[in-house]
């Protein structure tokens, strides 16, 4: 699936250096695949367009027999639509809802699906978070952030990701908010509204909220070990995680398994929110996408 944002020479140029350096950096054996399958090129009206960010989903199985709850109960009121969570007269409320909040210019490049699910996102951190800085693992289109930093002129935010990845954040950020400081990994930038950064180079913090949104569950689960624990760090007291990925995925080729209540979650923390996403089934009857909130004990000073 490809998208194309326009850009800037000065992005370009920026843009360029950094995908010198791709392929750099460990991750799971999934994406040391899907590496191969990210390409980016400019044409001749200055536009970019990004080829393989976003995978379709799976077309549906149906010699599965454990869909979930709701898409079983749907389907026994429309059993011959394998698209009936899709069509169902909530989910197209909510949706003409999103779209009346979402710029239009975010409408213009990308699908109802993955806005839809990233405004769900911001919702749960302006009702959960206490502070406006907030830390994405595997932002990918950095929609999330988009839409939270629209909506919010104080919120400072960090992001995770791939070498790979981040351009097609960095450009859709950069065309919401060409006056705003934007930082790639190694510019130096002083206080930038946003900084793009690995793992390894994080040193912001604390952060209210860490956010991650359908990547956890294509990491191998010693990595998203080690994610938790680095979410703990940057934690302040009484901030969140939230948390929204597959139930389930597997995928034998890439040598991928994950699975959403297998996460080493926290018996410290408060679980605020666990549930099916309202975006779940919105494609595909066989795929259920969890949602789970959490939130860090408060410090010892604030308990007393």
């Amino acid at each position: 699936m490809s998208i194309t944002i326009p850009c800037t020479d000065e992005t370009w140029d920026r843009i360029s250096k950094h995908l010198g350096i791709a392929g750099s950096g460990p991750t799971s054996f999934y994406w040391q695949q899907r590496r191969k399958e990210l390409q980016y090129e400019r044409d001749e009206s200055g536009s970019v367009t990004a080829e393989g960010l976003y995978k379709r989903l799976d077309k549906p199985n149906w010699i599965n027999r454990d869909p979930g709850p709701i898409a079983r109960m749907r389907a026994l009121l429309r059993p011959n639509d394998p698209r009936f969570w899709r069509e169902h007269p909530l989910v197209e409320t909510w949706e003409q809802r999103v779209r009346q909040k979402v710029d239009g210019r975010l409408r213009e490049l990308f699908g109802s699906y993955n806005l839809t699910k990233a405004f769900e996102v911001v919702e749960l951190i302006e009702d959960y978070a206490p502070s406006h800085s907030v830390l994405e693992i595997g932002a990918g289109a950095c929609l999330v952030a988009a839409l939270l930093l629209g909506r919010h002129q104080d919120v400072r935010y960090t992001i995770v990701d791939l070498p790979e990845t981040m351009p097609i954040g960095f450009l859709t950020l950069r065309h919401l908010f060409p006056e705003s400081p934007i930082a790639l990994p190694g510019e130096s930038m002083g206080q930038p509204r946003v900084r793009f950064c690995s793992v390894e180079e994080l040193q912001d913090g604390p952060y209210g909220a860490v956010v991650n949104v359908a990547s956890f569950q294509e990491l191998d689960p010693p990595i998203v070990a080690n994610y938790f624990r680095k979410i703990d760090e940057v934690l302040e007291p009484n901030g969140i995680f939230v948390c929204i990925n597959r139930e389930k995925k597997t995928d034998p080729e890439r040598k991928l398994r994950s699975v959403f209540k297998e996460y080493p979650w926290p018996e410290s923390y408060e679980t605020l929110l666990d549930d099916e996403a309202l975006i779940s089934r919105w494609s595909n009857p066989q795929i259920a996408v969890l949602r789970r909130v959490i939130r860090k004990a408060a410090s010892p000073q604030e308990m007393r």
